[in-house]
C-alpha cells in the first residue's frame, strides 16, 4: 500500500517509452530509391531482378549451406534491399545517409551484411568496408564469411568481378606497398572493374593507414 512515487516533468522526459510493435519491416512495401522505376535505368536492377542477378544467386547458394529454408533466405533478402534503399543511390548521391542495423545474437546480422554487399555490387556500389570487431579471430570469421560467400580463390572471383585485398589477412599495409598493388592488379584484370571489399578490425592504427 506505499504511495505511488511522485513523477516530475522532469523524470517524465526521461522516461523510455518502447514503440509498439510494428511487425517485421519484410511486411512493409516501402524500399526508398529501389521502389522508382528501375527497369527505366540501365544497371540498377528491379525487386525481382535481384533475385535474377547471378551474384545473388551465387550469395544464396553458399548461404545454403548453413541456412537451409527459403523463406529465411527470402526474408534477409526482403530486408536486405530496405536497408539498401535506405542507404545512398549511387547514381544520385545527394546527401550523406547514415544509419544503424542493429539484431539479437545469432539473429543473421552477417548474413544480412553479405546480402547487403551482393545487392550494394548490383546496384552499382563499388568499394565496400566491413568493421569486423576489435579481435582477429573475428576479423578473420568475418573474412571467412566473405570468402565463401563470393567465391574468392587467393582474394579473387574473376566471373563476378569482386576482391578482397584482406583476404589472408587483415589491412596492415606495413610495407606501403602490398595492398595498394594488390588494388592496382585487380583493376588491371582483364581490363575490367572490380568491386573490392575489405575486412578490417576496428583498431585506429588500422582505420588510419585504410
Amino acid at each position: 500500500n506505499a504511495p505511488a512515487p511522485l513523477v516530475t516533468e522532469e523524470d517524465e522526459e526521461g522516461t523510455l517509452w518502447y514503440p509498439p510493435d510494428t511487425g517485421p519491416l519484410a511486411d512493409y512495401h516501402d524500399h526508398g530509391w529501389l521502389d522508382g522505376d528501375p527497369l527505366d535505368e540501365p544497371g540498377l536492377p528491379s525487386m525481382e531482378e535481384y533475385r535474377k542477378s547471378p551474384l545473388y544467386k551465387m550469395v544464396r547458394r553458399n548461404m545454403q549451406k548453413q541456412i537451409n529454408e527459403d523463406r529465411v533466405l527470402d526474408d534477409i533478402l526482403e530486408n536486405t534491399l530496405h536497408v539498401l534503399g535506405r542507404c545512398n543511390e549511387p547514381a544520385n548521391w545527394d546527401e550523406d545517409r547514415r544509419g544503424l542495423v542493429y539484431g539479437m545474437i545469432q539473429s543473421g546480422k552477417t548474413a544480412n551484411m553479405i546480402n547487403l554487399i551482393a545487392s550494394g555490387m548490383d546496384a552499382g556500389y563499388s568499394l565496400f568496408i566491413v568493421l569486423a570487431g576489435d579481435k582477429s579471430s573475428l576479423r578473420d570469421q568475418s573474412q571467412d564469411r566473405v570468402n565463401k560467400a563470393f567465391e574468392l580463390t587467393n582474394g579473387i572471383n574473376e566471373a563476378h568481378r569482386v576482391h578482397s585485398s584482406t583476404h589472408a589477412r587483415d589491412f596492415d599495409d606495413r610495407d606501403g606497398v602490398s595492398f595498394k598493388s594488390a588494388f592496382m592488379t585487380a583493376a588491371r584484370l582483364r581490363g575490367r572493374e572490380y568491386r573490392n571489399v575489405i575486412v578490417i578490425k576496428k583498431n585506429i592504427f588500422l582505420l588510419r593507414k585504410l
